[in-house]
């Protein structure tokens, strides 16, 4: 162990079996290229290890939609670990979302038909992981994002209604 966290351990069986009657294990997003998903899939790692750069390139194969991440869970270590979200085929360049935390982000959709959803963690705490279907979706049929109040000069409000900022993030200027 590193140190820094304590848990109860763990208790296991073994028993011996023929190795052709089990099933393959799953690709891994976290070894060379990554998963490569075309038209829908999961976007899931709950095996969250120390130091992963872990990648997921989703395409839609029709050009008129774009990929979308519905998340059901999320739980990753706050601002040392991250689930970067890319609009484009590569991680170069900056990200369209940076997620981490424990609450489960909103959908988010690309610009294009092209995305790469990225996991980095450091060498410290972690977290259970996260899982988000990929879908692709028309983009023009979706409802705008709700105002940010942390871009440009903010938002300006009317005599009443609700003020709420559920994206906290390090270094943000909200208004």
């Amino acid at each position: 162990s590193d140190g820094s966290v304590v848990r109860d351990g763990f208790v296991a069986t073994f028993s011996c079996v023929d190795r052709s009657s089990l099933p393959l294990p799953p690709a891994d997003p976290c070894t060379g290229a990554g998963l490569a998903l075309v038209d829908s899939g999961e976007v899931s790692h709950t095996f969250l290890d120390h130091n992963q750069d872990c990648s997921w390139s989703l395409s839609c194969s029709d050009t008129a939609l774009s990929p979308q991440l519905s998340f059901s869970s999320f739980d990753i270590e706050s601002n040392f670990d991250y689930v970067y979200l890319y609009d484009g085929t590569t991680t170069s360049g900056q990200w369209a979302a940076r997620l981490h935390g424990t609450r489960v982000p909103r959908d988010w959709v690309a610009l294009g038909n092209n995305a790469v959803a990225q996991y980095t963690s450091d060498y410290s705490v972690l977290g259970v992981g996260f899982v988000a279907s990929f879908s692709c979706v028309d983009r023009s049929s979706m409802p705008p994002p709700p105002p940010d109040p942390c871009s440009g000069s903010g938002l300006t409000l009317g005599d009443s209604g609700p003020v709420a900022h559920r994206d906290l993030d390090n270094g943000q200027d909200c208004r």
